[in-house]
């Protein structure tokens, strides 16, 4: 009998002490296993990429007028059945008739791979090749000087036409200060350096970043200038600014379109920014208003008259004129700064190796 006693005692303080351990995991453990959830969601998070920072899938048929270029290298926009508008940086230093020959667009791309390749995610898309002798660079844009990037467009003259309703382009400038605008592209979701591996989305990402006029671009606490007797972060009537902290284009998305979805107009050209996403550092992008009389006057006169755009009739049209064809040769482009340099950056791919996610 006592034995029996002694072991429901025994029995009774185990009870207690497990009870006991019990109480204090509950009260001390809980902050511990919310701090192991939340590690692990970040790593989560940090393994579902975004892609273009910050942003989100695109969903279909939300842009079937983007332009991914061959080969993921840049994005553009159908602004008419027959051309394509770009940044210049993303063929400028390979601008010969036989480099850019096999070079073409996958209009309404939606997924990576696109067009013959893959499915598209079921979204409708036509590639085109581009007419290299129609390939029109602002004449106003040079590559080497690095200082501006101003009048970074291209415009590129496709093979065929379009059956993909374009986009239609700003032409007055009529955005306002805080106004939500959306970026679009497959470019990546950091900051790629020489060396390091690059992530190519394998979906078409968008975001939305605020529209910051020049004048507040260029003060505090933004770190541009307007000035262009400062340094290599100047800002020019040609560009804009948009963006938010931790939402951005990053490498890869050069060429794509920012887009007004409340007016339904394309209004920016991704062109360049200090890093992705940074603090202080929005994107910059090639203002399309500014180079409306540009735009006209190359795509308006030669277009096919039952696919004109509408914006080739709001006023007279003078007939761009390229410049006498000289020689030219493929050049090496400048390495892009240093890991540690702050300097502004194109947002182009050339410089890096692309993998796609998986």
């Amino acid at each position: 009998m006592l034995n029996f006693i002694a072991i429901l005692c025994t029995l009774g303080f185990i009870v207690i002490i497990v009870l006991l351990v019990s109480n204090v995991q509950a009260s001390g453990g809980e902050n511990k296993d919310d701090e192991t959830m939340a590690a692990g969601d970040a790593d989560a998070e940090k393994s579902n990429v975004s892609f273009i920072v910050g942003g989100n899938d695109a969903l279909y048929m939300t842009y079937p007028w983007f332009a991914h270029g061959q080969g993921g290298y840049c994005g553009g926009s159908l602004i008419s059945p027959e051309w394509v508008l770009s940044a210049a940086h993303c063929i400028s230093t390979t601008s010969t008739s036989t480099s850019l020959a096999s070079f073409g667009f996958s209009i309404g791309a939606l997924c990576y791979p696109e067009g013959k390749i893959g499915d598209n995610c079921g979204q409708e898309s036509e590639y085109f090749n581009i007419i290299p002798q129609s390939t029109v660079i602002h004449p106003n844009y040079n590559y080497e000087e690095l200082s501006t990037f101003d009048n970074d467009f291209v415009l590129f003259r496709l093979d065929g036409s379009s059956k993909i309703e374009p986009v239609n382009i700003d032409v007055e400038d009529s955005l306002v200060s805080g106004q939500d605008l959306t970026a679009i592209g497959f470019g990546s979701t950091v900051e790629c350096r020489p060396g390091q591996p690059c992530f190519r989305s394998n979906h078409l990402q968008h975001v939305d970043v605020s529209y910051i006029p020049n004048t507040s671009c260029c003060s505090s606490p933004y770190s541009y200038t307007c000035s262009s007797n400062t340094d290599n972060m100047f800002i020019t009537e040609n560009m804009m600014c948009a963006g938010d902290e931790g939402k951005d284009t990053c490498i890869g998305d050069s060429g794509g379109p920012l887009y007004d979805k409340y007016n339904a107009v394309l209004v920016g050209v991704t062109s360049w920014g200090v890093g992705c996403g940074r603090t202080n550092y929005p994107g910059v992008y090639s203002r399309v208003s500014a180079q409306i009389d540009w735009i006209r006057s190359v795509v308006c006169p030669g277009h096919s008259p039952a696919y004109r755009p509408s914006w080739c009739n709001i006023h007279p049209v003078t007939t761009y004129y390229p410049p006498t064809p000289t020689t030219t040769t493929t050049t090496t482009p400048k390495p892009p700064p240093a890991a540690a340099a702050l300097c502004a950056e194109k947002k182009w791919n050339e410089f890096y190796h692309f993998t796609n996610n998986a």
